[in-house]
């Protein structure tokens, strides 16, 4: 786009009025329109725009306003340590992903802020840090719920209400990308992934929420046991599922981890994974029934399915075997594996989730289903009770 210089827009505007348009990058639609105070009066401030939820990438040439933008930009007093950076140079300083310690169960942790995004969704703010025992919600699969807790900088204790993945690359002009707004589903070279805790505040600078402040966190523990009681429970009640209706394909499949055909995966639609359970929904359409999947069978017998996998769910929780989570290193985009001992094999595959360190922490767990009128969904709800007596969180 052609740029407008101050002398060049005065021939457009009443006299002693000018403007300048200094470099205009289209990426994106943006349906926003920003003005700073360098366009209309030379020397002052130019704007830096990123608008996160849009994936609206910053011109590297401009520097900060110093007053509040629109939701999702920077401003010089909220980027404190950075008030002589421009966005792009802010985010090249992001090389190293977030170090993650909730894969071992950690629910606490002290850390350093590394970046601090005011105006997310114009009343909230994202806060990312070294390291953090915060469990994000997948951008890619989005099945188990974020963590909530809190952060204490200082004399300030902040709620986070929700916890969610964001990510930079060096591809091109240099952006954030939050939550579903990230163009790749897994890692690839040159994406650095981070944990952002959302907080209720706008401006967390204004209570002294900045870069470089010591933080420290803290989940909260018992939704967090919730959670990962439920996907636990999830994983161990598609497992049973295979191995029930193991006898109900007529064509060689893809298996599990136990070795019987992965209906669970192969019609696998999408999973929801909540303090009050998990819920998984299956397409039983004619994709399935090509693949050799009998769903009439499934559809017919559903009450004898229904009991076997509890019989099954609930024989494999009293053999007490340990659930661990492998992991291949310690930042965000690690690799890894959730592992447990069943029918004398260790069932391993890749989960990015939260769980329980054994079976014997769930006392029972009900599974139920449910079909769609014209039998072309499935919806598989689990349900677990800890071994405290506690069923899942309302």
């Amino acid at each position: 786009m052609t740029n407008v210089s101050y002398e060049g827009s005065r021939s457009h505007y009443a006299e002693g009025v000018e403007f300048r348009v200094s470099t205009v990058q289209l990426l994106t639609a943006t349906g926003t329109y920003i003005e700073a105070p360098d366009q209309r009066y030379r020397g002052e401030a130019v704007a830096s725009v990123v608008l996160i939820a849009l994936g609206l990438r910053a011109n590297s040439q401009t520097r900060h306003h110093t007053g509040s933008l629109s939701p999702g930009t920077w401003s010089t007093h909220s980027v404190s340590c950075f008030a002589d950076m421009t966005v792009e140079q802010i985010l090249s300083r992001l090389t190293v992903g977030t170090r993650v310690t909730f894969p071992g169960g950690a629910t606490t942790g002290t850390s350093t802020i590394v970046l601090v995004v005011p105006g997310y969704k114009e009343s909230s703010a994202l806060v990312l840090t070294e390291e953090t025992p915060f469990h994000p919600v997948s951008h890619s699969w989005p099945d188990q719920e974020g963590d909530r807790g809190s952060l204490t900088v200082g004399k300030a204790t902040l709620p986070v209400v929700d916890t969610l993945t964001v990510a930079t690359t060096t591809d091109g002009i240099r952006a954030l990308y939050v939550d579903s707004e990230i163009p790749v589903r897994k890692v690839v070279s040159g994406w650095t992934f981070f944990v952002a805790h959302v907080v209720p505040i706008a401006d967390p600078a204004s209570i002294d929420v900045v870069e470089g402040r010591p933080v420290a966190l803290a989940v909260d523990a018992d939704r967090r046991r919730a959670l990962s009681a439920s996907h636990t429970a999830t994983h161990v009640a598609a497992l049973a599922m295979n191995k029930v209706c193991a006898h109900m394909w007529r064509k060689v499949a893809d298996t599990d981890a136990l070795g019987n055909p992965d209906l669970d995966r192969i019609a696998m639609e999408r999973s929801t994974i909540t303090i009050s359970g998990a819920t998984d929904t299956y397409r039983f359409g004619k994709s399935l029934r090509k693949s050799g999947f009998s769903t009439d069978q499934f559809c017919g017998e559903v009450d004898s399915v229904s009991a076997m996998v509890n019989q099954q769910v609930n024989e494999w929780l009293r053999s007490r075997a340990r659930v661990a989570i492998e992991v291949a290193g310690p930042t965000l985009d690690a690799a890894r594996t959730w592992t447990c001992e069943l029918d004398g094999r260790v069932a391993k595959f890749p989960c990015g989730g939260t769980h329980v360190v054994g079976l014997d922490d769930l006392a029972s767990v009900s599974v139920t289903y449910e079909i769609s009128d014209d039998a072309h969904e499935v919806v598989m709800r689990t349900v677990p009770t800890r071994q405290d007596g506690s069923t899942p969180l309302r």
